[in-house]
């Protein structure tokens, strides 16, 4: 839905509130895609407190990629403490930081 595949045409709310969905019945990588979404703006206004949210629980829901992207927005919001610990956590999951 969200790139349009198959003759169908994107629909990025729609997308965008499928991943939320997923990403509330535990689906991590449906939280890391609605966080890039939302950090992005696309299917809805740039948000990026939410997306903060939703890299987060899809880092702790073992996608080691999103602890970086968690880190990184935790950096720059001057939240050291966090953003060391998801660093860390993306260290242990294989992830660069």
């Amino acid at each position: 839905i969200e790139k349009g595949k198959g003759g169908a045409r994107a629909d990025l709310a729609e997308a965008l509130r499928l991943y939320v969905h997923a990403c509330e019945l535990g689906g991590a990588l449906g939280c890391q895609n609605a966080a890039v979404m939302l950090a992005a703006g696309k299917g809805a206004s740039k948000d990026p407190a939410a997306s903060f949210e939703l890299s987060k629980a899809a880092c702790f829901g073992g996608r080691g990629e999103a602890c970086l992207t968690a880190g990184r927005a935790a950096r720059a919001a001057s939240n050291g403490a966090a953003a060391t610990s998801l660093f860390d956590r993306a260290c242990r999951a294989g992830e660069g930081a």
